[in-house]
């Protein structure tokens, strides 16, 4: 089992010094070789560093899941947006219209305090002269 996994091995811990840089392994012996300790131990980094097919299969499809799931959540909160502003419009439709029946009101009412004000106006400035007219018709 050791000859099959040490080939494998070599090219990964040619991968692993690649990724690594100029970095000295610790683990190496002082003439720079190998031991199959070494290569195990690299084998070993490298495997809890990859994720195989299967986990990221399983990772993508439960992002998948997670998205169509928050996709929905969206599509219902906007469906309730939409509601609330349906609902808000039609509140704020009612209120303009109650708005306008009272401007109607009070536009009806300063008129008639505007004659009124006219007419009051007009008969203090006349009153002599209506006096005067009424003075001479008893007379």
């Amino acid at each position: 089992m050791a000859g099959a996994i040490l080939p494998f091995g070599l090219v990964l811990l040619f991968c692993y010094t690649a990724n690594m840089g100029e970095q000295r392994m610790a683990s190496m012996s002082d003439n720079e070789t190998l031991t199959q300790k070494d290569v195990l131990q690299l084998l070993l980094n490298a495997s809890q560093h990859s994720v195989t097919r299967e986990e990221l299969t399983s990772a993508r499809q439960e992002l998948k899941q997670d998205i169509s799931v928050l996709r929905i959540e969206l599509k219902q909160d906007i469906a309730e947006v939409k509601q609330e502003i349906s609902e808000l419009r039609t509140e704020l439709k009612q209120d303009i219209s109650e708005v306008k029946t009272e401007i109607k009101s009070v536009v009806k009412t300063l008129s008639n305090l505007q004659w009124l004000i006219v007419a009051a106006v007009v008969s203090f400035y006349l009153k002599d002269s209506v006096l005067a007219w009424l003075s001479a018709l008893a007379k």
